[in-house]
């Protein structure tokens, strides 16, 4: 297991060092959070104002979170803005651009993201790597939903009642999906035959393994490596939500 607290690690741009890219118009910020660790690569992202990529397209499929600012989605027939909690799916192949907006005050602070793909050999070939030809957005901000407005669900590795959204699942060969923990709930202690990431958008996650135990507040993203034993859900006195991505394991 391995946690990032990206608000209060990365945010102060005076520490990170400005990059450039041949698919990018300006300087940028990126730093890699997940690179040769993990077969799901996981980058943050920051864009300044006026900064976008140029129409290009992947290889494999790729996820985007937005996490502050405003994107500006473009592809070769549609134009769209995408917010704090938005998730995006580019799927390969398909030509796209994204960069920073104006929002909607007219406040322009640039676009800061999590980028996440499945970088492993074969992966482009995968018979699950290409199940979408368009670009797709979702809002997954739930923050303004009731709780009475749920609906609960019982999964087989949930101690508890919960609530999930799949939102790339028959999409794409990367899962992405948001799930919510009421007090009091959480998973059992189990596993994945892939690599699992977390990014907790409210409450406190508690997160432990056999050798260690965290709390995750919004903004901290949690990583769980295959066939780790591992344990996430509300913290005591909290609720919890997350957003996860997992590679399908089709094998």
């Amino acid at each position: 297991m391995k946690v990032w607290h990206l608000d209060s690690q990365y945010w102060d741009l005076s520490q990170r060092t400005p990059q450039n890219s041949p698919d990018v118009d300006g300087q940028y910020y990126s730093e890699r959070l997940t690179d040769g660790i993990s077969n799901m690569w996981m980058g943050l992202t920051y864009f300044p104002d006026g900064v976008s990529t140029t129409m290009h397209a992947e290889d494999t499929d790729k996820t985007i979170l937005i996490t502050r600012g405003v994107a500006k989605i473009t592809t070769p027939t549609s134009v769209f803005y995408a917010h704090a909690h938005d998730l995006i799916l580019f799927p390969s192949k398909v030509e796209h651009s994204y960069g920073a907006a104006a929002d909607v005050d007219g406040s322009r602070i640039g676009v800061e993201f999590i980028e996440t793909k499945i970088v492993e050999e074969g992966a482009a070939e995968h018979p699950y790597a290409h199940q979408s030809d368009q670009v797709i957005l979702w809002h997954t901000d739930t923050s303004t939903l009731p709780f009475e407005k749920r609906t609960m669900q019982n999964f087989p590795n949930s101690a508890g009642p919960c609530t999930s959204e799949r939102y790339t699942d028959n999409l794409s060969r990367m899962w992405s999906g948001m799930t919510f923990f009421p007090m009091g709930s959480g998973t059992k202690y189990h596993t994945h035959t892939q690599d699992q990431i977390c990014y907790v958008t409210q409450g406190v996650c508690e997160c432990y393994n056999d050798d260690m135990k965290v709390y995750a507040g919004p903004g901290d993203l949690v990583l769980f490596e295959k066939g780790e034993p591992h344990y996430h859900g509300a913290a005591e006195g909290h609720i919890a939500e997350h957003l996860a991505w997992l590679m399908h394991d089709y094998n």
